[in-house]
This record gives structure tokens, sequence and C-alpha cells, in this order.
């Protein structure tokens, strides 16, 4: 009988960035050295409920997609939390199964040995949203102090029950010893590195000047793209032939005129064609 992994996340497709990104490398490489990999999450839009990778086994519950005030994603976790449950109480696991669960997609294992990935606190993005708290409503901004202290207290709670963690970072290992006291558990930290020789050979943009390369959502206040356009102009100003390559979904930039005659926005890259792209 194989050894199984187990991933279990708010939501997977291949692809993609992020965690999802990283659940797919994962998965492919411990499919070749013979693990059987199982993905739970939420369906989103028209995914198959059931998809059979060469790689992995991926269930997709579907779940609410209302949003319920101050709760927000919080809501969608503790519907999926529910649904992976009833999945592992209708399964017997081995002693060597692996279970790693991505962020509060933990909630659904907190009765099981269980392996803990997440990005930055919430506290920590609650403070780092702050800068741009005047773009904000007041009752935005309760709204958003309210739901993320309450994922606060779901993720400590997370953390608490892990038995290993699984951080993207060393700098976010330290903001959840911070914020969770994550105490003397074992970690792991999974660097890809870049590999410098797939980018050889790679020709030069034929765009005249120097190029200011900027990867980036549409998500203003949460990127920090407000603050790119308060001071493009100066930087504009200051350097004559600079242009900004905008690599990412496209948006309205709210600058000056003769601002966005200097901006390339060549909108987004798909995931695996990245690195191609990079590259020529």
């Amino acid at each position: 009988m194989l050894e199984h992994i187990y991933f279990v996340a708010g939501e997977f497709a291949e692809n993609r960035g992020s965690y999802a990104g990283f659940i797919e490398e994962f998965s492919r490489y411990a499919s070749k050295k013979g693990y059987e990999v199982t993905i739970l999450c939420g369906q989103v839009g028209n995914e198959p409920r059931f998809e059979e990778l060469p790689y992995a086994t991926v269930y997709r519950f579907p779940l609410p997609r209302v949003r319920v005030p101050v709760l927000g994603l919080n809501f969608y976790y503790l519907a999926l939390g529910r649904k992976v449950r009833k999945y592992f109480s209708n399964i017997k696991l081995s002693e060597r199964d692996i279970i790693i669960a991505n962020s509060l997609g933990a909630l659904g294992v907190l009765n099981q040995r269980y392996i803990l990935r997440m990005g930055q606190a919430a506290r920590t993005f609650l403070k780092n949203m702050e800068i741009g708290k005047g773009h904000l409503s007041p009752t935005n901004r309760i709204a958003q102090f309210i739901r993320f202290n309450i994922q606060h207290l779901m993720e400590r709670e997370c953390v608490r029950r892990a038995a290993a963690f699984m951080p993207p970072s060393h700098e976010t290992k330290k903001l959840w010893d911070r914020y969770y006291n994550c105490g003397n558990k074992p970690y792991f930290i999974p660097f890809s590195c870049i590999k410098f020789d797939k980018f050889s050979g790679g020709k030069k943009l034929p765009i005249p000047g120097t190029k200011l390369l900027f990867i980036s959502t549409a998500e203003k206040v949460r990127k920090g793209i407000i603050y790119l356009e308060w001071v493009l102009p100066e930087i504009f100003s200051e350097y004559k032939d600079l242009k900004l390559i905008h690599v990412g979904e496209k948006f309205k930039w709210n600058v000056p005129e003769w601002c966005k005659e200097r901006i390339i926005s060549v909108g987004r890259v798909p995931w695996d064609k990245m690195r191609d792209y990079y590259a020529t």
C-alpha cells in the first residue's frame, strides 16, 4: 500500500501561483517519489468536483460563496472544515499518512495529526492594511478589524493543534512565532530556488531606455499600488528614459496622462508560461 499525502486548501487549480502553485509542485514531486496524493479543497465556479490528475486526485467540495458580513472568507473556511471532517470520518488513515493543511484549511483536521502551511499572520496583514486605511470607509475599516481578529483566533487554534510547520519563508516563521508562539515544534521551509540556467539566452526587450519591472495583481490597496501611483510622476521626472513594465492583471492607473504613456502593461502571464516568458 502506497504512503499517502493529503493536502487541504481553500481551492486548487493547476498553473497557479501562491499556495496552489506550491501544492502542485510538491504533489508532482511526491508522486514521482511513490506517494499517493489527494487534494481536498473548495469548488470554484464550474471546476469539476472530482479530478484525476497524473500526480494527484482532487476532491472539490461545493461551498457557499455568499459574503457574510464581518466573517468574510472565515465563513468559507468554516464550511470547508465541515466537509473535510466528514471526508476523513469515512476513511481510515495509516500511521504513515501525511496531512498538509494550508492556512485555515486546518479547521477540517484539528482532530488529526497535520503539518500547517500558512502565509502571513492575520494581524500582520491587518497592520499592513492600516497603511491604506485612508482609502477605506469607516464601516469597512471596522469590519476589516473584526474579520481579521476573528481570523487571528482561528489561526491561533490551527497553530496550537499542528504537529509541525511548513512556512513559505524564514520571515513568515518569525511572524508566526511573534503572534502565535509556535514553541519548539519542528518545521521545514521548502525552497524552490531559482535555476538561472533556465533564464539564459533571453533577448532584451525591444523598448529603448531604462526599464522598471513591476509585477502585481489589481488589488491597489493590498499591493501598495496607490503609493506607486503617488511617486511615479516624480520618478518619471527624475529618470527621463525610464519606462514601467507592468506584468499582471491590467487596471486603470491613477496617474497623469503623460505618465500613462510610459507605462507598458503586458497583462497576466499564465503560471505554466511564466518561466519561458521571463527567459525570452
